[in-house]
């Protein structure tokens, strides 16, 4: 199976001609990866982030970094309301023809900054004035995130939050299978998908795969199939005026109960109330 089918395409990160992008959310994301660098902050509750096999849980205030080509993923602690805001963008947009070596593989960021502490809290500020530079878009402010950026890897690089090696990152069988089986899962998510799937595409056991996704990914392949079910069902109802018995069709649920039941667990509201959200907020942005 190709990585590429859990990349998301460079178009999605850029704001007019730079090669950066900001986004807000307060639901769950699944496993992907992108080319681009990424801050994401939380303001608000609190999430747990798998950045391939390894969990950080983070509290408002906090900010994680993914490098590109990364896998990632965020979602809710024990289904508790969290919002986020994101930064990501390409470090090209930093050292164009010079300094790319600071960029490259061999040296890897510090992943986790809080703002009670000093010197991540001029970080974290910087990514607030990132993102309002973004959505506000003065005169210039292109140049003005530029400053920014560079002044956050300033402060990285001054403080020592990083290392170096020589031969870059290492090598992961386990990151391997766990591609394998995430690949394997948004392709077929809208068909039925067993244990018995897994255990023959990724050659365990049954029972070790249940224990595979556990240790890797923190939660089991079920509960990570209906996660992704629901994001997929979210989009179909953004995007398309589609009923919610046809958008849990179409993403593998066989039974609309247990598929609004499972919706409003991880949303917290039904689907159809989602529909009408979106709906009404649709409306609101035409006007």
């Amino acid at each position: 199976m190709d990585r590429n089918s859990l990349k998301e395409p460079s178009s999605m990160h850029r704001e007019e001609d730079m090669h950066l992008h900001t986004y807000t959310g307060e639901t769950s994301v699944p496993y992907h990866w992108h080319d681009e660098f990424e801050f994401l902050i939380i303001d608000k509750g609190s999430c747990a982030c798998r950045v391939e096999d390894e969990e950080y849980i983070l509290n408002a205030g906090q900010c994680i970094f993914f490098s590109g080509g990364i896998l990632h993923s965020i979602y809710s602690c024990n289904m508790e309301p969290f919002h986020y805001f994101a930064v990501v963008f390409h470090p090209y947009t930093l050292y164009g023809t010079d300094c790319s070596r600071y960029f490259s593989p061999q040296y890897s960021f510090q992943r986790i900054y809080d703002s009670k502490k000093e010197p991540d809290s001029k970080i974290i500020n910087s990514l607030y004035d990132i993102n309002d530079l973004a959505k506000d878009k003065p005169f210039a402010w292109e140049l003005k995130v530029k400053h920014q950026l560079l002044n956050i890897f300033i402060e990285i690089f001054d403080n020592s939050y990083y290392t170096f090696s020589p031969s870059g990152r290492a090598k992961n069988t386990s990151n391997d299978q766990l591609e394998k089986a995430l690949q394997y899962i948004h392709t077929n998510f809208s068909s039925k998908i067993t244990i018995e799937n897994l255990s023959e595409l990724l050659c365990y056991s049954p029972s070790y795969v249940n224990r595979f996704f556990r240790e890797h990914m923190g939660r089991t392949p079920t509960e990570y199939i209906v996660s992704y079910r629901i994001h997929k069902a979210r989009a179909l109802l953004e995007e398309t005026n589609i009923s919610v018995l046809d958008a849990a069709l179409d993403t593998g649920f066989n039974n609309v109960g247990y598929f609004i039941k499972s919706f409003k667990k991880q949303t917290g509201i039904t689907p159809l109330k989602y529909k009408n959200t979106v709906k009404k907020k649709n409306k609101g942005l035409k006007i």
